[in-house]
């Protein structure tokens, strides 16, 4: 089953899965005074995963201006236990 919350200012704020009563996944997202994206926290037994594998506890989010013309880019790092990766 998949369950979301939204914040009075319509930004999705916690997302969960369960199955059978356990929960699989659950995401807490954080915006910034602009109301971007800027970290999200995981929890549950089925974690994503960063690109070497490794489950994922926190991702943050970050946004890169260009020259002349805003540009957004996508910023993540992770914290898995003993690895940290940005």
């Amino acid at each position: 089953m998949l369950e979301q919350k939204w914040r009075d200012d319509d930004q999705l704020h916690i997302r969960t899965r369960h199955q059978s009563g356990v929960l699989l996944l659950e995401e807490i997202f954080a915006y910034d005074d602009l109301d971007r994206l800027e970290r999200v926290d995981y929890s549950g037994s089925q974690l994503p995963r960063n690109t070497a594998g490794r489950a994922m506890t926190w991702q943050l989010a970050c946004q890169v201006v260009g020259l002349g013309k805003a540009k957004t880019q996508k910023c993540s790092a992770s914290k898995d236990g003993e690895h940290f990766s940005l």
